[in-house]
């Protein structure tokens, strides 16, 4: 625990007016303090998303490399894949996100700015609101591999791996770390 204390007290008679001001402050307490601050926040920060009885059902061969040159060979196989929300959209029983693949991060987040190896379709049974899963948005999941669709973008035919999701992790606003430290000052005042 960190003391931070101060007493004021008036000086003597030989200088009437002055008050003298004696502050202690614990200094073994502050760097435990602080480092278990860094602990914690170091922990947090490795922390995954994805739940470990889902992350063990993950063919670490079905990458997505892998996948998009030939997805009916990973058909039924189980990924772990992320990346940002190019569209979404919904049919009667089912929702269909366009995602733009990225490599994840060590707490299975999308890496911002990195280079991406294609699109893939997630295919959601049931409805996720568009105002929710907006474009743009960061998107993690665990799902199956169900082969692939061919869709036009532009005036290309694309071969989009499809995925039904087991686990779908949708990212906030990314927040640059901040630590936040105070030290709180007492005074007492005496005659």
């Amino acid at each position: 625990m960190v003391i931070l204390s101060a007493r004021i007290e008036e000086s003597p008679a030989e200088r009437p007016g002055f008050f003298k001001i004696e502050i202690a402050i614990g200094i073994m307490n502050l760097r435990r303090i602080l480092c278990g601050t860094a602990f914690l926040f170091i922990l947090n920060s490795c922390t995954q998303a994805i739940s470990n009885e889902v992350r063990d059902q993950v063919d670490p061969a079905a990458t997505f490399k892998a996948v998009i040159h030939d997805p009916d060979s990973f058909k039924g196989k189980t990924v772990l894949w992320g990346g940002r929300i190019i569209q979404i959209r919904n049919t009667k029983d089912t929702t269909w996100i366009e995602l733009l693949q990225q490599p994840l991060a060590r707490n299975d987040r999308p890496v911002q700015g990195s280079a991406s190896e294609g699109r893939f379709l997630i295919r959601h049974e049931g409805f996720l609101d568009p105002a929710v899963y907006g474009r743009g948005r960061e998107l993690t999941l665990v799902g199956e591999v169900r082969g692939r669709e061919t869709r036009r973008e532009d005036e290309i035919d694309y071969n989009f791996p499809v995925v039904s999701d087991k686990q779908l992790v949708l990212w906030g606003p990314e927040q640059e770390p901040t630590v936040h430290f105070s030290v709180g000052v007492g005074a007492t005042f005496s005659r």
